[in-house]
């Protein structure tokens, strides 16, 4: 499963357009923190084994986005719009968080997942 990572809204866009004859999937998750060199929510460090483990073995006719929130001041505005509808209409509220942009199925508290779940998730 190929995977493609962006870090604005416009970039998410493009990459969904460009991909119209794949099945989408888009992972929100945090930054990267500059002095640890890690993500710095500690529920997106745990997931990113776990969704690194799952793609492993998908097939190239899916695709999975994986958005950059920005920093942790950034993403705990309560003015940002991803809070508020701005992806799909879903109102994303903890990361990481996980869409599949075929049917808007999405998932939170991803970090809880089994590598198994995502796969299944993946796999649908």
């Amino acid at each position: 499963m190929p995977i493609i990572e962006v870090d604005d809204f416009e970039s998410l866009q493009s990459e969904l357009k460009k991909c119209s004859e794949k099945r989408k999937y888009v992972l929100f998750e945090s930054g990267i923190d500059p002095i640890s060199g890690i993500f710095w929510c500690p529920d997106c460090v745990k997931f990113d084994s776990i969704i690194t483990s799952a793609v492993e073995n998908l097939p190239n006719n899916k695709i999975l986005i994986r958005f950059n929130v920005g920093s942790r001041k950034q993403w705990k505005n309560p003015s940002n719009p991803l809070r508020h509808g701005a992806f799909m209409g879903v109102h994303i509220t903890s990361i990481p968080f996980l869409v599949n942009t075929q049917n808007n199925a999405h998932f939170s508290s991803c970090e809880k997942m089994t590598i198994k779940e995502v796969e299944d998730i993946l796999s649908s």
